[in-house]
C-alpha cells in the first residue's frame, strides 16, 4: 500500500486542522518485517543496511517536515488580537511576583521590614525572622529562578519568537533527532544491533508523549484531567496548610470557594466534552494564575491593610522610653494579635518546609506550562490560517470567537477525541462539595473550642472535635497598668497557659505583666514552640525540660524595673490606690537558670533576652550554637567570665551591671560586646576574646589603662562620657583592621603611651582640651592618614614635651597640630612594663616647688578678686547717691508726702538696674522714643506703642502704672523683670531692646513690637467666624497659603519653654496663657510678660525637690495654675507644663479654658469624657464649679479637674494635653520631651486631619482688618 506524504496530510482537509506529528511520522516510516531484522551475531553488512536505511528515512522526514511547516512571520496583532495586551500584563505580573518571591526567600526579615516600614525599629529585628542559609533555601531559589526563566521565555515568544518553527520544531525535537541520526551512522555503535533499536524506541516514546500532551491530540482530555487532578491535589494540601496555620477566615473561605469552583469546572468538562482545546487551556490557565499568583498577592494586600500599626505613637515611645525598659519592650508589640496574624499570613507565602517547596514550585510550574501552551495555540492557529488562504478571511473577532466555540472541529475530528467517562464527574463534584464542608466544619469547630479563651490570638482550624483549643499563639498581657495594685498584683495566667497548651499546637507564648512563676508541664508537649516572651511575669527559673523546645528561636524573660525607669503614666482609680507615693517598684524575678550545662544546646534559639532580672552568675550557662544575641542588661553581675562555649555569639550586651572585671576562657567569643555604665575602673587586668571586633565601654569611669592590649581583631572602640582624663598607656599596634576610636564627651588632657592602630581611620576627642600629646615617630604617619579627627582644643603646654621628645607640627585631617614626638626606641623604653616611668628626685622636687608656687598664686588671685568686688560695691553706692541727687533736683525740694515716699522708694530699691554697669549699654534716651498710642493697661503696668527714632523701628514700651510707681514692691518686681528680660535671647521669646528712664517713676522696658497682637485675641477672632468648624486647624492648610497651624504655634511655645528650663537654675514663667503669647508679623508665637517669673534654686538633686514656694493670686489665674501651686506645695518647672496643657485647650476650642465645661480624666475606659457647653449649663455641679476662681481653684487642687476639649480634637493632641494636665507633676513630660512629642506629631502623616479643616483666608482677613 502506497503511503501518503506529509504534505498531503497537511492539505487533505483544506482549511481544516492539521494531522498529528505521529501521523506524519507513520506516513513516511518504513515498514519493518520480521525477515528484515538481523539476528545478533550475523554479518555486519546486513546490519549496516538497516542503519543506513533508518538514517536516510530520518533525514527525509526532517526535510519534508521543514518544507511543510516553513511559514511567514506572524505579527503580534494577528497572533493574539485583543488577548495580546492582557496576556502581556499577566506575563509581566508573573515575572515581578516571582522576582519578589526570590527576594523573599533570600531575605525574609528585610522584606517584611521593607513591606511594613519597620526597618528602624528594634534594630531591624521587629519581626524576629531569622535569616540563615539552608539547603532548602538554595533549592527554593533555584526552582524560582527556573520558573522566572520560563515566564521570560513565554514573554519572548509573544514579543519576538512568533515563527511557527519555534513552536512546533522545538529544540528538544532537533536534539533527539540529530542524536538518533548521528548514533545510527557511527561505526562504533553500529556493531551492536540493539543500539539503533533503543534510540528508535526513545524517539518513538518521545513522539508518543508529545502526542499525548498535544492540544489537539486524541488523548487531550485525559491529559488535561490528569493535570487538573494534580492541581486539585496541590490546592487541597495548600488549603490544609492555611487551616493549620490559623490564616484569617476570610482568606481561607476565599481559597476554599476558589478550589471548589476549579473542581466544579472539571466536572463540567467531563459532562460536556464539546469544549475546544483552546477553551480548556485558557480556563485552566486562569485557575492556575489565581492559585499561583493572584491569591498570594491578595494575602499580602489583605495583611498589610488590616495591620493597624500606629507608627507615630511607636516612634514617640522609642524616643522617650529608655532602652530595655518594660514599657518600651511592651510597645514593641503595639498590637500583638495583629502582628501575629500578619506573621501567619506572611509565613504562608514563604517556602519553609519540603511540602511548601513542592506546592509553590508545582503550582508555578503548572501555570507557566499552561500559559506557554496558550501562547503556542494562538501562534499555531494563525499559521494555519495563513497557510490556507483559499477561503475568505474572517474578521479577527470572529476568529477568536471560533476558538471558544464547542463545535469548532468537524465531526470527524471530534470523534477522534477520547473522552473520560462521565462517572468521573461525580468524583469532582464530591470533591467540590467536600472542600466547602471540611472548611466550614473546621472553622466552626475551632471557633467553638477557642471562643472561651480570648487570650488565644491565633488558632488552627481542625476537622475533628478533640475537646481542646488548637491554640497557635497565646498572647495575654496588661501593657499599661492603671493602678499600683494592678502593677504589684498581676493576674495569674498559669491555668490559661495549661489549658491552651494541652492540645500541643502552641507556637507562640507572650505574657506581659502576668503571674507565671513556673512554666507548667503542659508546655512540654508543644514541640513546635518557637517564641517565648515573658515580660514582668515573676518567672523564677527555666525548667530543665526546656531542652525539648527544639524549634525555639526567641526567648525573652524580663523582670520589673524601678520607678526611675518606669515612665508609664499610671493612673489612680481612687485616692487609696494612688501611685504618686510609690518609691520603688520591684518584685521577684529570674535570679538563676534551671537549665544548666548542655540543656539548651539542642534548641534553635537565636536570641536570648534576660534584661531586668537578678542574675548574678552565668558561668554555668551553656548556650546553643544557634544563639547569636544575648542580652543581660540590668542584672546583678559583678564580674563576667566569658565561657569558651559562647564563641558563636555575635552580640553580648551586659550594660548597667556592677561589673568590675572582664575575663575570657578561650580565644573565641562574641564579636560585639556592649558594656555601658559598668563599674569597670581599670583596663589593666581585662582580658577580652581574640575575636572581639566592637567594644563599647561608654559611661564607665576608666581611670587606669595599665598598658591595655586589645584583641587583634578589634576594629571599633567606643568610650563616650567615661570621665577619662588620661588616655594611655595602651598598645593598639597589633590591630590591623580598619579602626575607629570614639572618646567623645570626656575631659582628656593627656595622651601618652598610646600606640595607635596602623589602619586608624577616625579619632574623636570631642569635649577634650588636650595639653599633652605624646606619640612615637611611626605613629605620625598614622595620624596624618586620618580621615576624620575631632578635638575641642589641642594646644601643648610649654613644658609638656620632655627632654627626650621633639615638638613637631603634624597635619591631621587638613589641620596642623603640634605634638610631642619620640623615637620608637625611646617610646618603647619609656612605657615598657605598662606604667609611665617613675620620676627622679629632681622631678619630685620640681613638682613640690610648682605646687607651692601654685598655692601662692591662687591666694593672690583670691585677694585681687575680693578687692575688685569691694571696689565695685563702692562705685555702685556712689552712682546710687548720684542718682538720688539727680532725682531730687528734677522733682524739686518740696517736703510733701509724695516726695518723701519717692525718696524712701529710691533708698529702699536695692536692686536698681540704673546703677548696674551691665545695663548701661542698653540705655535708650527718652528723647529717642516717641510714644504713638497706648496698647494695654493692667493692674500693675501700662504698655505703649512707640517709635524708636534713630532706628526707625516700632517698639513696645512697658512701664509701671502711675498709681503703682511709688510702691517699692512693684518697682522691685519690675526691676527683676527687666533683669530677666536682659538675660534672655531666643527667637521664640519677645526680644529685649533696652531700658529708658529720666527718673525712677518713668523707668521703662523697651521690647520688640508684635504687630499681630496676642494669641487670645487671635483665637477670639477665630471664634467669631461664621462657623467654628471652618476656623483654624491643628494641621497646616497648604491651599490657604497660611503656613502656621495650631500645632506650629504650640511648637513655638514649647521651644521657648525648652530654652527657659535649660538654664542651670531653670526659669519658671508661672503665668503662661494665650494672653501672654504674642504673634509676630510672620505669625511666629513668642512668650512675653515675665513679671511673675523666677529662677528655680537648685537643691539636692537626689531629693528631687524644688524651692518653689506658695503661689499667690497674682501669679497667673486659677484656670492656668497647676494643682500643686494652688495647694501651696513645693513646685518646679513642671507647673509651666500644666499651663501649657491649658494653652492647648485654648488652641483647640478657640476660647477660654473651661468654656465648654470640664473633662473627666478617670473614666473606666481610659478615654476622656466631654461635657459640652449645653451640658455644662444644665449641670448644676459644673455651674457651681465654674462660678468663681476660688471654687475652680479648689476643684483643680482637690479633684484634679481638667478643661474640656472639643470632641473632634485629634486623639494624639488630646493624649498629649492630658499628659501635660496630669495631677501628679511626675507624670508630666519635661519641656524637652514635650517638644519632641510635638515634633513627631508635626511629621507628615503623623497626625490625622481633624474634621475642622483649616480655611484661613477669612481668618487672615479678620486679622488684617483688626490690625
Amino acid at each position: 500500500m502506497k503511503t501518503r506524504s506529509a504534505e498531503a496530510l497537511f492539505v487533505q482537509r483544506g482549511p481544516g486542522p492539521r494531522p498529528s506529528v505521529w501521523q506524519i511520522l507513520s506516513s513516511s516510516r518504513p515498514k519493518w518485517t520480521r525477515s528484515e531484522v538481523v539476528p545478533l551475531g550475523s554479518h555486519p553488512a546486513s546490519r549496516d543496511l538497516g542503519t543506513r536505511e533508518l538514517s536516510s528515512n530520518l533525514t527525509t522526514l526532517r526535510r519534508r517536515s521543514i518544507e511543510a511547516i516553513q511559514l511567514k512571520y506572524v505579527s503580534f496583532k494577528d497572533a493574539f488580537g485583543v488577548l495580546g495586551p492582557p496576556m502581556i500584563m499577566v506575563a509581566v505580573v508573573s515575572i515581578c511576583w516571582t522576582t519578589w518571591l526570590i527576594i523573599l526567600t533570600i531575605a525574609p526579615n528585610k522584606t517584611a521590614n521593607y513591606l511594613m516600614n519597620t526597618n528602624e525599629y528594634d534594630n531591624g529585628q521587629f519581626w524576629l525572622i531569622p535569616e540563615e542559609f539552608s539547603v532548602l533555601q538554595a533549592f527554593s531559589v533555584a526552582g524560582l529562578v527556573a520558573i522566572l526563566a520560563l515566564y521570560i521565555i513565554v514573554l519572548l515568544k509573544m514579543l519576538v519568537w512568533r515563527e511557527y518553527h519555534h513552536v512546533e520544531g522545538s529544540l528538544l525535537d532537533r536534539i533527539l533527532e540529530r542524536c538518533v541520526s548521528n548514533k545510527a551512522q557511527s561505526d562504533n555503535w553500529s556493531k551492536l544491533d540493539f543500539v539503533p533499536r533503543i534510540y528508535r524506541l526513545i524517539w518513538e516514546l518521545y513522539l508518543f508523549l508529545k502526542e499525548l500532551t498535544g492540544f489537539q491530540g486524541k488523548h487531550r482530555k485525559l491529559w488535561n484531567l490528569c493535570l487538573k487532578a494534580l492541581d486539585l491535589t496541590m490546592q487541597y494540601f495548600m488549603l490544609s496548610g492555611l487551616l493549620e496555620a490559623g490564616t484569617p477566615v476570610e482568606l481561607i473561605f476565599g481559597f476554599a470557594v476558589f478550589t471548589a469552583l476549579n473542581s466544579l469546572f472539571c466536572a463540567i468538562e467531563i459532562i460536556n466534552h464539546r469544549f475546544t482545546a483552546f477553551a480548556e487551556i485558557l480556563i485552566d490557565s486562569l485557575f492556575d494564575l489565581s492559585a499561583a499568583v493572584l491569591f498570594p498577592i491578595v494575602v499580602l494586600v489583605y495583611s498589610a491593610n488590616n495591620f493597624d500599626f500606629d507608627r507615630a505613637v511607636f516612634h514617640i515611645n522609642m524616643e522617650l522610653l529608655p532602652v530595655g525598659s518594660f514599657e518600651r519592650r511592651a510597645q514593641m508589640f503595639a498590637s500583638p494579635t495583629e502582628i501575629e496574624l500578619f506573621r501567619v499570613s506572611f509565613d504562608s507565602l514563604r517556602i519553609r518546609t519540603v511540602a511548601d517547596y513542592f506546592l509553590r514550585i508545582g503550582m508555578n510550574l503548572g501555570f507557566s506550562y499552561r500559559f506557554k501552551r496558550v501562547v503556542e495555540v494562538l501562534i499555531q492557529m494563525q499559521n494555519q490560517r495563513q497557510r490556507h488562504q483559499s477561503s475568505r478571511r474572517a474578521s479577527l473577532a470572529r476568529q477568536y470567537s471560533n476558538l471558544l466555540k464547542f463545535s469548532k472541529f468537524p465531526s470527524g475530528q471530534r470523534s477522534c477525541q477520547r473522552t473520560a467517562p462521565k462517572s468521573l464527574a461525580m468524583l469532582y463534584l464530591a470533591y467540590s462539595v467536600g472542600v466547602i464542608v471540611v472548611t466550614h466544619r473546621s472553622i466552626s469547630t475551632s471557633q467553638a473550642l477557642c471562643s472561651s479563651y480570648p487570650e488565644c490570638a491565633v488558632f488552627a482550624y481542625r476537622w475533628r472535635d478533640t475537646g481542646l483549643c488548637p491554640c497557635l499563639a497565646l498572647i495575654d498581657g496588661n501593657r499599661a497598668p492603671k493602678t499600683y495594685f494592678e502593677w504589684t498584683h498581676p493576674v495569674d495566667a498559669t491555668d490559661t497557659v495549661k489549658a491552651l497548651a494541652a492540645a500541643g499546637t502552641l507556637e507562640t507564648l507572650q505574657l506581659i505583666n502576668r503571674q507565671l512563676t513556673v512554666l507548667p508541664d503542659e508546655l512540654r508537649g508543644c514541640h513546635n514552640l518557637n517564641y517565648i516572651s515573658l515580660i514582668n511575669c515573676a518567672v523564677e527559673e527555666l525548667p530543665i525540660w526546656a531542652k525539648g523546645f527544639r524549634k525555639l528561636q526567641y526567648l525573652q524573660i524580663e523582670g520589673k524595673v524601678g520607678k526611675t525607669r518606669r515612665r508609664r503614666r499610671l493612673q489612680a482609680e481612687n485616692d487609696t490606690e494612688t501611685c504618686s507615693g510609690v518609691a520603688v517598684v520591684d518584685a521577684t524575678s529570674l535570679s538563676s537558670l534551671g537549665v544548666q550545662a548542655a540543656e539548651l544546646t539542642n534548641t534553635t534559639l537565636t536570641e536570648l533576652n534576660l534584661t531586668d532580672n537578678n542574675i548574678a552568675d552565668v558561668r554555668d550557662l551553656q548556650l546553643p550554637e544557634t544563639l547569636q544575641q544575648l542580652y543581660l542588661s540590668r542584672n546583678k553581675l559583678t564580674s563576667l567570665e566569658i565561657p569558651e562555649s559562647w564563641r558563636h555569639l555575635e552580640v553580648l550586651n551586659v550594660s548597667d551591671n556592677p561589673i568590675a572585671n572582664f575575663t575570657a576562657e578561650g580565644k573565641d567569643g562574641p564579636r560585639v560586646l556592649i558594656a555601658r555604665n559598668t563599674s569597670l575602673s581599670s583596663m589593666e587586668d581585662v582580658v577580652f576574646p581574640a575575636t572581639l571586633r566592637q567594644l563599647d565601654v561608654s559611661l564607665t569611669p576608666i581611670a587606669n589603662w595599665g598598658n591595655f592590649t586589645p584583641p587583634t581583631d578589634l576594629s571599633d572602640l567606643t568610650a563616650q562620657d567615661s570621665s577619662i582624663e588620661l588616655l594611655g598607656p595602651a598598645n593598639f599596634s597589633a590591630c590591623d583592621r580598619s579602626f575607629t576610636m570614639d572618646f567623645s564627651g570626656n575631659n582628656i588632657t593627656t595622651i601618652r603611651g598610646v600606640r595607635f592602630p596602623p589602619n586608624l581611620r577616625t579619632l574623636f576627642l570631642n569635649g577634650s582640651s588636650v595639653t599633652q600629646f605624646e606619640v612615637c615617630k611611626s605613629d605620625v604617619k598614622v595620624l596624618e592618614r586620618l580621615e576624620a579627627f575631632d578635638v575641642t582644643t589641642l594646644t601643648l603646654a610649654d613644658d609638656s614635651c620632655s627632654d627626650a621628645t621633639i615638638p613637631t607640627s603634624v597635619i591631621i585631617a587638613n589641620t596642623s597640630y603640634s605634638l610631642c614626638v619620640l623615637t620608637d626606641a625611646a617610646f618603647d623604653g619609656k612605657y615598657k612594663g605598662g606604667k609611665v616611668s617613675s620620676s627622679t628626685s629632681l622631678t619630685t622636687l620640681l613638682l613640690l616647688l610648682f605646687s607651692i608656687a601654685s598655692a601662692v598664686l591662687v591666694l593672690l588671685m583670691l585677694f585681687a578678686i575680693k578687692r575688685k568686688i569691694i571696689d565695685e560695691r563702692r562705685a555702685k553706692a556712689a552712682r546710687a547717691e548720684k542718682l538720688k541727687a539727680e532725682h531730687a533736683a528734677s522733682e524739686g525740694s518740696s517736703d510733701d508726702e509724695e516726695s518723701d515716699k519717692m525718696k524712701m522708694s529710691s533708698a529702699m530699691l536695692t536692686d536698681d538696674v540704673r546703677s548696674d554697669p551691665d545695663f548701661e549699654r542698653y540705655r535708650i534716651p527718652q528723647n529717642d522714643l516717641e510714644v504713638v498710642k497706648q496698647l494695654a493697661k493692667g493692674a500693675g503696668g501700662v504698655v505703649h506703642l512707640a517709635k524708636w527714632k534713630p532706628k526707625n523701628e516700632q517698639v513696645v514700651v512697658k512701664r509701671v502704672a502711675p498709681e503703682k510707681s511709688k510702691s517699692v514692691r512693684e518697682l522691685q518686681r519690675f526691676t527683676r523683670e527687666i533683669r530677666l528680660y536682659g538675660s534672655l535671647k531666643h527667637p521664640k521669646i519677645v526680644a529685649f531692646r533696652g531700658i529708658a528712664w529720666s527718673s525712677l517713676a518713668d523707668l521703662s522696658l523697651v521690647l520688640e513690637y508684635m504687630p499681630n497682637g496676642d494669641l487670645a485675641q487671635f483665637l477670639e477672632r477665630q471664634q467669631m467666624l461664621d462657623s467654628q468648624r471652618r476656623g483654624w486647624s491643628w494641621l497646616t492648610d497648604e491651599d490657604s497659603g497660611f503656613k502656621h497651624s495650631k500645632l506650629t504655634m504650640a511648637l513655638d511655645v514649647a521651644d521657648a519653654l525648652v530654652y527657659l528650663h535649660s538654664f542651670a537654675e531653670p526659669i519658671m514663667h508661672r503665668d503662661l496663657k494665650a494672653q501672654n503669647i504674642l504673634l509676630s508679623n510672620k505669625w511666629v508665637a513668642k512668650i512675653s510678660d515675665f513679671g511673675v517669673s523666677k529662677r528655680r534654686e537648685q537643691r539636692n538633686e537626689q531629693q528631687g525637690v524644688s524651692s518653689g514656694g506658695p503661689q499667690t493670686a497674682e501669679v497667673g489665674t486659677a484656670a492656668w495654675i497647676a494643682p500643686e501651686v494652688i495647694k501651696g506645695a513645693r513646685y518646679d518647672q513642671k507647673a509651666d507644663i500644666y499651663s501649657f496643657g491649658v494653652v492647648m485647650c485654648e488652641l483647640d476650642t478657640c476660647t477660654r479654658p473651661y468654656a465648654l465645661g470640664v473633662a473627666s480624666s478617670h473614666s473606666a475606659s481610659g478615654m476622656t469624657s466631654f461635657t459640652s457647653a449645653s451640658q455644662a449649663s444644665d449641670d448644676e455641679e459644673v455651674k457651681s464649679l465654674l462660678s468663681s476662681n476660688a471654687t475652680l481653684a479648689l476643684a483643680v487642687s482637690e479633684k484634679g479637674v481638667m478643661p474640656a476639649f472639643h470632641s473632634d480634637c485629634p486623639r494624639a493632641i488630646l493624649d498629649l494635653a492630658r499628659m501635660c494636665l496630669s495631677y501628679d507633676p511626675e507624670d508630666r513630660p519635661t519641656a524637652k520631651e514635650l517638644w519632641r512629642l510635638l515634633q513627631d506629631l508635626a511629621a507628615p502623616g503623623a497626625l490625622l486631619t481633624s474634621s475642622r479643616k483649616a480655611t484661613l483666608t477669612e481668618s487672615l482677613r479678620h486679622v488684617s482688618t483688626s490690625a
